[in-house]
C-alpha cells in the first residue's frame, strides 16, 4: 500500500494559504488536491518530475474541475511545484517509500533468481571451481605438489574433481551431460548423505551400469536418472 508523509502543519502552511487564495477554494480543499497529486505521483512519476505531464492530466488526477492551466500555475505560484515542474521537496517526503520499494524489488529478484552455479551451467559456462583450503587456525599444512588439487563443483559444493578428471568426463560424455551428471551427484549426496571415495569413479560407474541395462533390456533403456544410488562403506 502506497503512503507519503503528510505533516500536520500542511493545513496552516503559508504555501497552502497561497494555493487556496489563488484558486479561490478552502484550505481543506487545497490540501485534498495536493494529496491526490502526491498519491498519483508515487505510482506514475516516482522521480516527482511533471515536465512531461500535461496540465490536463495533472488537473484530472488531482480532481480539479476548473481550468487545467490555472490549477497548474497555482501549484507553481504557491511553490508546491517548481518552475521546472518538479514537485517541491519530493524525495524528502516520498524518498523513504521509493527506497523501500527498490529494496523489496531487489529482494524479490534475488529470491527468484536461480543459484549462480546453475545459471552458469544453463549458459554452457563451466562451474567456477572452489579450491579446498588446506590450512587451519593453528598451523599451515604443506600440500604435496604431486597430489592433484581437487576442485569443488555442484550446487551443494560437494562434488570433488581434479582438472584432469573433469577434462576426461567432458571428453567422454560432452560438456552438457558432464555438468548434468555433476548436479545429479551433488543432489544425491546432499539429500541421501552418501559418501564416495571418488566422485569421478562414481560418475563412470553410473555410465557403465547404464550401458549394461541397455544391453540386457534393449526395448526399455533406463536413463541415467533412474540409476540407483549405492553407498560406499
Amino acid at each position: 500500500m502506497a503512503w507519503i508523509e503528510s505533516h500536520q502543519s500542511l493545513g496552516g502552511n503559508k504555501k497552502t494559504h497561497k494555493l487556496a487564495e489563488t484558486l479561490v477554494i478552502s484550505r481543506p480543499t487545497a490540501v485534498g488536491h495536493l494529496q491526490f497529486l502526491w498519491w498519483w505521483a508515487l505510482d506514475n512519476t516516482p522521480d516527482g518530475n511533471l515536465a512531461e505531464i500535461s496540465d490536463a492530466t495533472i488537473a484530472e488526477q488531482c480532481l480539479w474541475t476548473g481550468e487545467a492551466k490555472t490549477f497548474v500555475d497555482a501549484l507553481i505560484t504557491s511553490r508546491f511545484v517548481t518552475p521546472e515542474r518538479i514537485i517541491h521537496n519530493w524525495m524528502r517526503y516520498a524518498g523513504k517509500l521509493l527506497r523501500r520499494r527498490e529494496a523489496d524489488r531487489k529482494r524479490k529478484q534475488d529470491n527468484e533468481s536461480p543459484p549462480v552455479e546453475l545459471q552458469r551451467i544453463s549458459a554452457g559456462v563451466p562451474p567456477e571451481p572452489v579450491r579446498k583450503s588446506r590450512c587451519n587456525r593453528n598451523r599451515t599444512v604443506t600440500v604435496n605438489p604431486t597430489v592433484p588439487i581437487k576442485n569443488i563443483y555442484g550446487e551443494f559444493k560437494n562434488v570433488e574433481l581434479t582438472d584432469a578428471e573433469l577434462e576426461k568426463l567432458t571428453t567422454r560424455f560432452g560438456k552438457d551431460k558432464t555438468f548434468a551428471l555433476i548436479e545429479m551427484l551433488s543432489g544425491g549426496i546432499e539429500s541421501k548423505g552418501y559418501k564416495y571415495r571418488s566422485c569421478y569413479a562414481a560418475i563412470l560407474t553410473w555410465e557403465r551400469n547404464d550401458k549394461k541395462r541397455e544391453a540386457n533390456s534393449p526395448s526399455a533403456k533406463a536413463p541415467i536418472q533412474t540409476l540407483a544410488w549405492k553407498e560406499e562403506g
